[in-house]
């Protein structure tokens, strides 16, 4: 994402900091979910960043499936951070034409619904309702 608005200089050095930071480095050791949230957040952000800049089918199929990945992970909570990051990008942009693209209700919607899915079933099967 950096390179598509800063260039590649910055985005090396981002890449860099981000890298070599103690909080990152302590951060990421951690074995809890929050890792891997950032890890799918920040997956889903680039590819969303990207779909609302190309309009390609297989962007939105990306940040989709992320923001699935962080509903089956964190709840609620994975797609608030991926929402908010894609509105704050469509304002600032004031492009709101791009809402009325039908590709966030053909490929969002049956992703999240299958994620939703999911989450009821292995809720289901984890309170051994399920066999």
């Amino acid at each position: 994402m950096t390179i598509l608005c800063y260039g590649k200089q910055v985005a090396k050095l981002t890449v860099l900091m981000t890298a070599c930071s103690l909080g990152m480095l302590l951060f990421m050791n951690n074995v809890k979910i929050d890792a891997m949230l950032l890890s799918i957040v920040s997956f889903s952000t680039w590819q969303f960043f990207v779909a609302l800049r190309s309009n390609k089918l297989r962007h939105f199929v990306g940040g989709f499936a992320g923001a699935g990945l962080a509903i089956l992970l964190k709840g609620p909570v994975g797609l608030f951070i991926i929402g908010a990051m894609v509105i704050g990008e469509i304002i600032s942009r004031g492009n709101w034409h791009i809402l009325r693209n039908s590709r966030w209700v053909t490929v969002g919607l049956p992703l999240i619904l299958l994620c939703l899915l999911l989450v009821v079933v292995l809720l289901l099967w984890s309170c051994s309702f399920i066999m």
